[in-house]
């Protein structure tokens, strides 16, 4: 997949409000899986 078709997708699934997302790949998914815990670490609990 293209940057673009996958910022396409994610925020075709932001505006509709549907928390999903696709991740095509295990490589893929153990890094973003990565990027969700560091970004999940920098906000207060229950925010």
């Amino acid at each position: 997949m293209t940057v673009e078709h996958v910022a396409a997708r994610a925020i075709a699934s932001i505006e509709a409000n549907e928390p999903h997302c696709i991740v095509p790949d295990a490589s893929t998914r153990s890094k973003f899986e990565e990027t969700v815990a560091a970004l999940s670490s920098g906000f207060p609990e229950g925010e």
